[in-house]
């Protein structure tokens, strides 16, 4: 009798994305309470990433040699640092993708809260490590960690140390694996709240962020970093598309970059052995190059900081073109670790809420995807070029760069074009403040009588106010007719606005009924004195100011 075959965890996780999206569609609002199970989830996915990124950075930089160390250092390091300027330029280009959005957010804690101030100093510099890690001072800990790798790599002996380091690397991984299996009801939760609670203008809003990160991923994978590795190493276009094919349809499907570490290895080999330049050197750079900048940002987590962008956008804080060189910095520095720790720490350093990372764990489930690819393609790059620059040094002109890149420059251009066209036609505009005032309804009114011009009213001054009210049943309230949030009249012609929900209260305690009259700034203090109006609601700080 055969086996039935065990479900595979991305499975699981579609069925947890399936149902909570039937689950919040059904119950609506009822799913909110929803949004707590959602954030324990991404609270406990959390739990091991600092002590991963301090473990595994030690472990992957003290294990090298002095040598490794200063060739990678010197000539693998400018080829990262250009792929991640690169992808940091595209990055932050992005923005001006973005539809302009009048008022996403009709009202913002930000907008009467004093800004928190950022410490620099304790961001970067981990004068207290231990601090460090316990604020999650995400870019700090990752040159802490750099410092003992660094540091290691001239002590000997260190192989005890090294055998703990693997080990405790292992454990952690371990338990994240745990963790992660845990997804499927992670993933349910925060569907569910975000299918119930989410609005369709927000919906559509969402798909800025997927489109934008699919479109940048895509020109990465398959436009610049291959024309960058024509220009720099001469391999044709067409062959490195050909070679690396296998392993990116690997990692698409199968979701996951460290299973096809070995496959992009080959590919890389492949690549060199097409054009006469596979030797032994060649080939144990490359089984050196990749395992190496696994540990490394890729260009994958570079861009997933598109997210910080796109949620500033999304609810109106957007983070200042002054401040790109730091997020950038920031970014960086904290894309050493997951995103489930860095994405979060850079929305609060932004004063962008918090809880806009339950959108970045959905789109995540599309996106991820892509971003594998990219990641993908990133390590191979990084592998091609190192290894032509490490065996033949820095001999490319501006030149050869240009001739092989203009044309993904114009691809680029055309593609971000095409995107703001895009959104600006199918993007709803949030709407403004007078539109959104303009629905809102007073609760339990009571029966109301709205006159659009001020009536011939016969003057009965002869009783006190409370009489002339109770005699008559109606009680004459003014307001104006455009003084928003105060009052104002709708498309229906009725009065709405702050004040009127208290007139109605009134109104309702004194068991009668209202007429509203309009009045404006000249004829106010008249219709008072000669009882025309009984009471004037509309706002009159504004009005003594106008």
């Amino acid at each position: 009798m055969e086996k039935k075959k065990k479900m595979t965890l991305s499975t699981k996780i579609l069925i947890g994305l399936g149902l909570g999206v039937v689950v919040g569609l059904f119950f609506g609002e009822k799913c909110a309470w929803m949004s707590h199970v959602g954030y324990a989830f991404i609270k406990i996915m959390q739990m091991t990433i600092l002590p991963y990124i301090t473990i595994s950075m030690i472990k992957g930089l003290g294990g090298l040699s002095l040598e490794q160390a200063k060739n990678l250092a010197v000539r693998g390091g400018v080829v990262i640092l250009s792929l991640w300027a690169i992808t940091l330029a595209m990055l932050l280009c992005v923005p001006f993708v973005f539809p302009e959005l009048k008022n996403a957010n009709f009202f913002q804690a930000s907008s009467v809260a004093m800004p928190m101030e950022v410490n620099y100093y304790d961001l970067y510099i981990p004068s207290n490590p231990f601090s460090s890690l316990a604020n999650s001072a995400v870019p700090a800990v990752v040159i802490f960690s750099m410092a003992v790798g660094i540091a290691l790599i001239t002590i000997e002996p260190k192989k005890h140390l090294m055998n703990n380091l693997i080990t405790l690397n292992e454990a952690i991984s371990k338990i994240t694996k745990k963790l992660v299996s845990l997804s499927p009801i992670g993933v349910f939760a925060i569907t569910a709240n975000a299918a119930g609670t989410i609005s369709p203008d927000e919906l559509q809003r969402l798909q800025v962020y997927i489109i934008t990160y699919v479109v940048c991923c895509l020109l990465l994978t398959f436009v610049v970093l291959p024309a960058l590795i024509s220009a720099i190493t001469g391999y044709k276009y067409k062959d490195v598309i050909e070679c690396v094919k296998d392993p990116l349809i690997a990692a698409f499907t199968l979701n996951n970059l460290f299973i096809v570490l070995p496959m992009l290895a080959e590919s890389s080999k492949k690549i060199m052995e097409m054009n006469g330049r596979l030797n032994e050197t060649n080939e144990e750079l490359a089984d050196v190059i990749i395992p190496i900048s696994f540990n490394f940002p890729n260009l994958a987590k570079v861009m997933g900081l598109l997210f910080v962008l796109f949620a500033g956008w999304f609810v109106n804080t957007e983070v200042p073109f002054s401040s790109y060189p730091s997020f950038a910095v920031s970014g960086l520095l904290s894309s050493f670790g997951s995103s489930s720790l860095s994405i979060p720490f850079l929305l609060n350093s932004y004063e962008i809420p918090e809880d806009m990372y339950q959108l970045f764990m959905l789109s995540g489930i599309i996106n991820s995807r892509f971003g594998i690819l990219l990641a993908s393609m990133h390590l191979v790059t990084l592998t091609l070029v190192s290894i032509r620059f490490m065996t033949e040094g820095f001999k490319i002109t501006l030149i050869q760069l240009l001739k092989a890149n203009i044309p993904s420059m114009c691809i680029t251009l055309l593609a971000f074009i095409s995107m703001n066209f895009y959104f600006s036609a199918t993007i709803k505009n949030v709407d403004n403040k007078r539109e959104v005032l303009s629905r809102l309804k007073v609760h339990t009114p009571v029966e109301n009588k709205v006159h659009f011009e001020v009536p011939k009213l016969d003057a009965d001054l002869d009783e006190n106010l409370k009489a002339r009210v109770m005699k008559r049943g109606y009680l004459r309230i003014g307001y104006r007719k455009a003084n928003l949030p105060f009052t104002y009249l709708n498309k229906a012609g009725e009065v709405q606005g702050f004040d009127i929900q208290y007139a109605h209260e009134l109104a309702r305690n004194l068991k009668c009924k209202i007429e509203f009259i309009p009045f404006d700034r000249n004829n106010m203090a008249e219709l008072l004195k000669n009882g025309s109006i009984d009471i004037a609601m509309s706002g009159l700080a504004s009005l003594v100011i106008c």
